[in-house]
């Protein structure tokens, strides 16, 4: 982390903190290696209060820079000239973000660190240009249930190492809930999927995960590629 600061010729990170695992976790890591400067945004719209507390609570236990904006007016006015239903304007509050982090990196010559893991990132559960914009990505090798442990060997609090995972984007919103599987069975499948490259029937029996649900993982898997690639040029004469 701090070579990439380095490389950027930079003067730290500034990061999006939401009091939840992977962001108290990419924080504790960019505080032990340099300048770091976190964000809360919260949306007081859909974002419980309990949230902030826990995002303050991290930024003050690691000893970092950090402000609060509430995103709600912004939120607001998008909804307001644009439209939209719930899942864009939920999106739109991770673009809202994105916009923040990347405007204060701009205004203070830092790089922009993202919060998220390789579960997340290998099934494209993050919004493109939003929470998956970054200039670095701290824990992307890192499956949800090792960031748990990792939480743990950074002496983050315990409540937040073990919190149920919690995007927030509207009210109510849980991950495991919209995803329809927990945490460790979609790491499971992953692992048996991507990294020993096996079929749906092989992973199911190695991982003990039932054969439909590994199929589920392995089809949001391909649904998001485009979320990892770079965009295409244009085509043809």
């Amino acid at each position: 982390m701090g070579e990439t600061v380095a490389s950027c010729r930079a003067t730290g990170a500034v990061l999006g903190l939401s009091g939840g695992l992977d962001s108290a976790v990419t924080a504790a890591i960019c505080a032990r290696a340099c300048e770091t400067t976190a964000f809360i945004m919260p949306d007081s719209d859909v974002t419980p209060a309990v949230e902030t507390a826990d995002a303050l609570r991290v930024a003050e236990g690691l000893g970092i820079a950090h402000r609060t904006v509430d995103i709600a007016p912004i939120a607001r006015e998008l909804a307001r000239h644009a439209g939209g239903g719930r899942r864009a304007l939920g999106n739109a509050r991770a673009r809202i973000r994105m916009c923040l982090l990347y405007h204060h990196a701009n205004a203070e010559r830092a790089i922009v660190a993202g919060t998220s893991d390789r579960s997340e990132s290998l099934i494209g559960y993050f919004t493109k240009h939003g929470d998956g914009a970054a200039d670095v990505l701290p824990i992307a090798s890192l499956y949800k249930s090792q960031v748990r442990g990792m939480a743990a060997h950074l002496g983050l609090p315990e409540d937040i190492a073990k919190k149920r995972s919690a995007p927030h984007l509207w009210e109510g919103h849980d991950a495991e809930g919209e995803l329809g599987m927990a945490y460790d069975e979609i790491d499971a499948a992953l692992h048996c999927i991507v990294d020993l490259r096996m079929g749906d029937a092989e992973a199911s029996r190695a991982s003990g995960v039932a054969e439909a649900a590994v199929a589920r993982v392995r089809a949001m898997r391909e649904a998001s590629a485009h979320k990892r690639r770079p965009a295409p040029g244009a085509c043809g004469p």
